[in-house]
């Protein structure tokens, strides 16, 4: 069984009304967790001996990403502006394994910019963008 480490993978930020225009966000330092978790309902009758339940629909993850920020980069600017707009557009991961590295998967998904913090503002720590994804909908893997 093999092993997986996450150096290697990246973030891209695509367009609004397609998976399209994808472009690397520059100087990631971490992502976080992508995935679904089951909502529950509970279907327990007066015939029951003890609760039961049926899966509801998956609610999406949120995704804390940390990068290094660069107040001049383009991407991050953008990065900036997108909570304040709210929009829900294309990101995508992509997986890298081996020497050279080669691209093994992709997830694609729809998000908004729900936090976009920067920090800290100190002499000796390094600026810092951290940001948590919102997904909206379900993850496409290839």
């Amino acid at each position: 069984m093999a092993k997986q480490l996450g150096r290697g993978t990246k973030l891209y930020r695509g367009d609004v009304g397609s998976a399209t225009n994808f472009v690397q966000v520059p100087q990631v330092e971490s992502i976080g967790s992508i995935g679904d978790e089951s909502q529950e309902q509970e279907v327990t009758d007066l015939d029951s001996v003890a609760r039961e339940y049926l899966a509801d629909l998956p609610n999406p993850s949120e995704t804390p990403v940390s990068i290094l920020h660069d107040p001049l980069n383009s991407v991050h600017q953008n990065l900036v502006a997108d909570p304040a707009a709210g929009t829900v557009r294309y990101w995508k991961v992509e997986y890298y394994r081996g020497t050279p590295l080669a691209l093994i998967r992709t997830k694609t998904f729809q998000a908004f910019v729900k936090r976009h913090f920067v920090g800290p503002h100190d002499n000796s720590s390094p600026l810092k963008a951290d940001m948590v994804l919102r997904r909206s909908g379900a993850v496409t893997e290839s």
